[in-house]
């Protein structure tokens, strides 16, 4: 197995992975532009062994006539060994507005070495400018499936539903990663996403990102293995 031969660590072990992107919305007949930044930094005390996550990203959004400034935060632990990670998440998402705390538990499954499995689910609750009346709480659950035709590739795919006050969303997508060598730890993220829900209104999602990877040295597989998970939260 990939991890099989990593010992204990005899110190707390830090990683970290910065992101910047672009994307691209298409929804309800009006499309808008998304730049946003994201830093994921992980402690790991062991292998196999405990392990804290803290996620931090903020995206500008504009459409004709608006934008917005959107924030999300999550705080994870989870346990990490060469089967895989189960852990549990609290995230924070706020936009304009309106705020929505989730809280859940996350799952990844190395089923071989070149494959990997993703579960997660939980529950949450929203209000707008902190006003009780204006509030809602509903959950959400996931699935996802990678597999690495090499150690620097990974093709991924994805799907989500979230339900809150009888509105219920569905996402459903996939992404191409690529580390561009085994030495140099800068990959290229490119996914797109279709989202439906039952009060009429669809989407599609086009992403492109960069990310840079410190701590976690070697191949994009070894490193999604040992380094910041991305499978934690809701959103």
């Amino acid at each position: 197995m990939l991890l099989a031969t990593t010992a204990a660590n005899a110190e707390p072990v830090f990683s970290d992975r910065l992101s910047g992107g672009y994307e691209y919305i298409d929804a309800a007949g009006t499309s808008a532009n998304a730049w946003g930044a994201q830093n994921q930094g992980l402690i790991s005390f062991a292998l196999p062994g405990f392990n804290l996550q803290l996620d931090l990203a903020e995206t500008r959004t504009q459409s004709s006539g608006f934008s917005t400034d959107d924030f999300h935060g999550a705080f994870s632990g989870f346990w990490r060994s060469a089967l895989g990670t189960l852990g549990a998440t609290f995230a924070h998402e706020s936009s304009s507005g309106v705020s929505v705390n989730s809280y859940g538990a996350f799952a990844e499954w190395y089923a071989a070495p070149k494959l990997t499995f993703r579960l997660k689910g939980g529950g949450g609750d929203g209000s707008i400018f902190g006003l009780a009346a204006l509030s809602s709480s509903g959950g959400y659950g996931g699935a996802g499936v990678g597999y690495y035709p090499n150690r620097n590739v990974e093709v991924s795919l994805d799907y989500t539903y979230l339900t809150t006050s009888g509105v219920d969303v569905q996402s459903y997508g996939g992404a191409l990663r690529w580390q561009f060598d085994t030495s140099l730890p800068l990959s290229m993220n490119l996914g797109y996403q279709h989202l439906s829900s039952n009060a009429g209104v669809d989407g599609n999602e086009v992403m492109f990102s960069l990310s840079y990877r410190y701590g976690a040295p070697g191949s994009l597989l070894r490193s999604d293995r040992m380094g910041p998970v991305d499978w934690t939260a809701a959103l």
